[in-house]
């Protein structure tokens, strides 16, 4: 038997900027984490993830 789907309350957009704000050094140490151990990212896309990050 399959799990029932979660509802998730909505937030707003200042709640979600908030939210990077708050979280952005976990976040950003979380991506290079992955970053670091994916190798099926490509080239292209690690740029713009890099990018993104800066």
């Amino acid at each position: 038997m399959s799990q029932p789907i979660q509802k998730y309350e909505e937030i707003t957009f200042q709640q979600f900027v908030l939210f990077i704000k708050t979280h952005s050094k976990q976040i950003e140490k979380n991506i290079n984490t992955y970053l670091n151990l994916e190798a099926s990212i490509s080239e292209t896309d690690r740029k713009i993830i890099e990018a993104l990050l800066q």
